[in-house]
Order: C-alpha cells, then sequence, then structure tokens
C-alpha cells in the first residue's frame, strides 16, 4: 500500500516561501529578479508574509518568463542546483528531525499541501525500493521546467539532509526526451526515463535508509525557546501532573509523543500511568491536548512561522482541524489570535 496525498478541493496554490526559494536560485543564475516578479504579477507583501499564497496563473506566468529569457528547457533543473534556502520552516523541522531518508519522504507527503495544494505525491514500494511518484494534473508544456524544478529539488535536499550525493536508481519525466539530455544526466544520474505517465524518483532501500543529519538549527531554537519558556511558568513542585506536561511540553520541539512512551520515560507502564492521570481527575488525551494548545498559542505570537506550519508541528492532521479545536479553547480563529493577542502568553522572544 503506498503512502499518497491528493490535491484538496479548492484553488490551487504554491506557498509563498517555496516561490522565494525560486526567485533567490534565480538570482544566483543571474537573473532580473525585478523583472520575474512583475512577468508574474509577483508582490513583496505576498512573498513576505508568512502565510502567503500563490495562484497557479501566476506560477505559470513566472515560469513561462524564466523559459523565455533563459531560452533554456532545463531551467528548471539550473534552479535546483542552486537552492540553499529551506523551501518551508516548518516543513524542513520536521524533515530535519526525521531518523532517515525515507522518513524525511514520507514527512513531505504528509505535509506537502502546505507548500502545493494542486499536484499528487505518493510513495510506492517496489523490490529493492520505493518509488517518489509526483504528478500535478495541471501540466502543460510551459510547466515543464516547473516539473524538472520540484524533483529536481526533492532530491537535492535529499542530498543535503544526508550529506550523500545521491545517484536515484531510476527517473522518469512525463515530458519527451530533449535535444540536450546532458543536464539531466549530470543532475540526477542513474537511468533516465521520458514520457512517464507520471514524474518519478525510485531510490534503493540502502539510500532510504540513509540516516538525516542534525537538526535545523533555527527551528530548534525556536521551539526550544519556547519549550523553555512555558517550563519556566510551571510552578516549582514534585507535582505529578507538571511532570507529565513538562515531557510533553518538550516532546512538542521534536513532534509529540504516544502514551507509551511518556510512560517509559516516567519508568512506569501506560496503564498505570492513565490510572495516576483519572486520580489527578483528567486522561493523557486531554492533557497532550491542552499541551498542543499552548504550543500553538506561543507559536502564533511568534509569528514567524504560517497558521498551517503551526498546525502541523502541533500533530494536527489538517488545518481545518487545527482552526477548529483552536476556536473551541481560545473563542478565536488562529489568524485573530495572532493579529489580536500580540502579547498572549507563550511569546517566544526573538532569535538573535
Amino acid at each position: 500500500m503506498s503512502d499518497t496525498i491528493d490535491p484538496s478541493a479548492g484553488p490551487a496554490s504554491v506557498h509563498a516561501a517555496f516561490i522565494r526559494v525560486v526567485l533567490s536560485a534565480t538570482a544566483r543564475l543571474g537573473l532580473d529578479v525585478g523583472a520575474v516578479m512583475a512577468a508574474a504579477s509577483l508582490d513583496a507583501a505576498t512573498l513576505q508574509d508568512p502565510d502567503g499564497r500563490v495562484g497557479r496563473a501566476s506560477v505559470v506566468a513566472l515560469w513561462r518568463h524564466l523559459v523565455a529569457v533563459t531560452a533554456d528547457p532545463a531551467v528548471g533543473l539550473q534552479l535546483a542546483a542552486q537552492v540553499t534556502e529551506k523551501a518551508m520552516g516548518a516543513v524542513e523541522y520536521a524533515a530535519r528531525n526525521c531518523p532517515n531518508l525515507l522518513e524525511v519522504y514520507r514527512s513531505v507527503l504528509r505535509h506537502g499541501r502546505l507548500v502545493n495544494r494542486a499536484v499528487r505525491l505518493e510513495l510506492v514500494p517496489e523490490p529493492g525500493g520505493v518509488r517518489l511518484l509526483y504528478f500535478d494534473p495541471g501540466h502543460t508544456s510551459l510547466m515543464r521546467p516547473a516539473t524538472d524544478f520540484v524533483m529536481g529539488y526533492f532530491l537535492q535536499r535529499g542530498r543535503e539532509l544526508t550529506g550523500v550525493r545521491l545517484v536515484p536508481v531510476e527517473v522518469g519525466f512525463t515530458h519527451s526526451a530533449p535535444i540536450d539530455i546532458r543536464p539531466y544526466a549530470r543532475f540526477f544520474g542513474g537511468q533516465l526515463r521520458w514520457r512517464q505517465a507520471t514524474g518519478s524518483i525510485l531510490f534503493s532501500q540502502a539510500q532510504l535508509a540513509l540516516p538525516v543529519l542534525d537538526p535545523d538549527p533555527d527551528l530548534a531554537e525556536l521551539m526550544s525557546h519556547f519549550a523553555e519558556a512555558q517550563l519556566a511558568r510551571m510552578p516549582v513542585a514534585d507535582d505529578f501532573l507538571q511532570e507529565v506536561r513538562a515531557l510533553l511540553l518538550r516532546a512538542g520541539t521534536r513532534g509529540f509523543v504516544q502514551l507509551d512512551e511518556v510512560a517509559d520515560q516516567l519508568g512506569t507502564s501506560p496503564r498505570s500511568l492513565q490510572r495516576r492521570l483519572r486520580e489527578h481527575g483528567t486522561t493523557f488525551k486531554r492533557l497532550a491536548a491542552d499541551v498542543r494548545m499552548e504550543v500553538a498559542a506561543g507559536l502564533l505570537a511568534d509569528g514567524r512561522l504560517a497558521v498551517g506550519e503551526v498546525a502541523f508541528l502541533t500533530g494536527f492532521s489538517d488545518a481545518s482541524a487545527f482552526h477548529r479545536a483552536f476556536k473551541l479553547v481560545h473563542g478565536c480563529t488562529p489568524l485573530e489570535f495572532r493579529a489580536g493577542q500580540p502579547g498572549a502568553p507563550g511569546t517566544v522572544p526573538p532569535m538573535r
């Protein structure tokens, strides 16, 4: 059975942070970023907004202009080779805290809608490896370099996250072979296949087992600052509930843990932990939900992460579920909370 993420109903759009990555790579190629932005009707305010999104029409115009000014059908690969920034802060944080490359790509599938709501991604096991499938239902010939860029980006991030120059077993493209395939051979390596039903990258099991390097320092600092600020406000007491809350809060800096993991850290069984929590008038599920809301409120007040990023960092399956839960607790939406309560408890001091 494959891991899958399908596009949601609603307007197709790309996260502004990802477009910033494209524009930064564009600048490193020596191209006029201002002209690219003008051609795609992009404005700086949208690109800098942590919740900003760019519609498909602007994305198509962006790639149309890049193809025209470079006269290079492989411009997407040129740009992918220039990528050094992280496309999505919170997605990057989640990836950096994965144990290996397979879990990185699974994380991308779980949270890929934050970046691009238009595409479908799948991980399909095959004998000897796993294939990462990329399909854009709005694909046109003008979007060919965009497909090249995204597939190149997936591979480039895998190389950077593992510190290994990965050479996939096989790479498939939906478009026909270009006149000059050398840029593709240089960038991807491995066997290249053209005119496939979907774009794909086949990795071996050994490649997917490669460990991920150290966590991203900037977001690790952000999450650590928040956790320590919350812990400092806890009363100093030998209190069982406070101990459990502290474990949950610290776990929130690297992904929320389950009941058995917390029980193990406390040196007890899950059943005994649940019994003691009931004796204190609560349950593990209720306590974990309270801590998630504390973490969410702090990250929203800080203002550096998009609402969608906060949603998945606090363990919600999608933004709508997060909105409902947050409003139930705080009486307002996450955006209203961010706009109206800049000094709310949980604010993280700015990173220096």
